[in-house]
């Protein structure tokens, strides 16, 4: 720690981690034996320079392998670098793996009154925090017994709620989000939303580039154990994006399947129908008519109160193209019309449609009005064809024309 930077700083230059391989084979054995050393030193992590600001948040990405966890571990001090320096400034919490840190022979809240201790609160902080941590955890009498007698998603709900209930001024994450059950996810991620407003900083690590480009300013990539790419998040995930499809293309990945799965629902919201309307004639359009999706949903008073936005994707069936549209980016009134008990309809109208010849359908959620929680969401519905009778290629046709160098713009 600095005491020279302000709370929820995090430097980190030239940083990296390397280990020593040894020889296996008898050799290299009998070598070790007479002292003398044939190890070759492999780096897993290198040249990372990153500067976070207090309320900042980085998300990081990379393949398997990249040195995404130990980069990571190296942030929360877990490891020391090899090389270069990392400095923060304020309390960190960390969760880095399921348990981490806990007994598993103690019961859950011993490992709690242990985990404040070792976080340096002391016994009035503990015992204010305590009921807090408790009730977020939603645990229960499970409380009391081992922790190894807990699944790994009530793991889950014990590590969060200690980590985020001692409100730290760096909070570093890797995939948790995506582990437990919906209802637990959402109140995680309602719960880093909180902190970051507050002016907590963010280290994500997560597959989910959707949370990613909602909670996080920049992104890095990690390729082999090497920054590739620093950009702002939607830039950075792009890239990562475009570099995922052209490996599976190498690789000759088979295409998702086109069978839609079964909507998901959370908060007693569900998408009940998506249906694409407008100018579309036996699932056909054509590009520059009017398409409308339409859709139907079940939203209980309790979430209505709060408010729901729409995101959706048009995705072409290659899964080579998509075309993002959201209620949340438009300055506009209520986007829904009652149309039974907490049944409600939206439509998103595209008076002229741009997509160019393929198969599209939609991939839609329900949003917690100005946040990315989702409240359900479907994917694979409200099928339509598309088809141009032009030789354009492409996603989208973009309104251009072409002159001679002596025209005039």
């Amino acid at each position: 720690m600095s005491s020279e930077l302000r709370p929820g700083t995090l430097i980190v230059r030239g940083a990296g981690k390397a280990y020593r391989r040894h020889s296996q084979d008898a050799g290299g054995l009998w070598r070790a034996l007479r002292g003398q050393h044939d190890a070759a030193t492999h780096w897993v992590v290198r040249g990372v320079d990153l500067h976070l600001a207090p309320s900042q948040s980085l998300g990081l990405v990379g393949d398997n392998g990249a040195g995404k966890t130990t980069l990571l571990k190296l942030l929360a001090g877990a490891l020391a670098p090899t090389e270069g320096e990392i400095r923060h400034a304020g309390r960190r919490a960390v969760m880095l793996q399921l348990g981490g840190g806990f007994h598993p022979e103690l019961s859950g809240r011993e490992n709690l009154r242990i985990g404040c201790a070792v976080m340096g609160l002391g016994a009035q902080e503990v015992e204010r925090l305590m009921p807090e941590i408790i009730d977020f955890s939603e645990l229960g009498p499970a409380l009391d017994q081992p922790l190894r007698t807990l699944s790994s998603g009530m793991q889950l709900r014990l590590g969060f709620a200690l980590a985020t209930a001692v409100r730290p001024d760096l909070l570093i994450v890797d995939e948790h989000l995506s582990v437990g059950d919906q209802h637990f996810q959402r109140k995680c991620l309602r719960r880093i939303l909180d902190l970051r407003a507050s002016g907590c900083t963010l280290v994500l690590c997560s597959h989910a580039a959707y949370l990613m480009s909602e909670v996080c300013e920049q992104v890095l990539w990690l390729h082999e154990g090497q920054p590739r790419m620093l950009d702002r998040a939607s830039a950075t995930l792009a890239a990562y994006d475009n570099h995922v499809r052209a490996c599976d293309a190498e690789r000759g990945a088979a295409p998702l399947s086109a069978s839609a799965p079964p909507p998901v629902a959370g908060e007693g919201c569900e998408v009940l129908r998506v249906e694409a309307l407008g100018e579309v004639r036996q699932g056909v359009i054509s590009p520059g008519q009017r398409l409308v999706i339409e859709v139907d949903a079940q939203i209980p008073e309790a979430q209505w109160a709060r408010g729901v936005d729409l995101g959706m994707l048009l995705m072409r069936n290659d899964e080579l193209g998509c075309v993002p549209l959201s209620s949340q980016t438009l300055a506009q009134g209520e986007i829904w019309q009652p149309i039974g008990p907490a049944r409600y309809r939206a439509r998103c109208v595209i008076d002229e449609l741009p997509l160019l010849s393929g198969r599209y359908s939609v991939n839609l959620a329900l949003l917690e009005r100005g946040s990315p929680v989702v409240l359900g969401w479907m994917r694979g519905a409200g099928a339509f064809e598309v088809r141009s009778a032009g030789r354009d290629v492409g996603l989208v046709r973009v309104p251009h024309r072409w002159e001679t160098v002596g025209d005039r713009a």
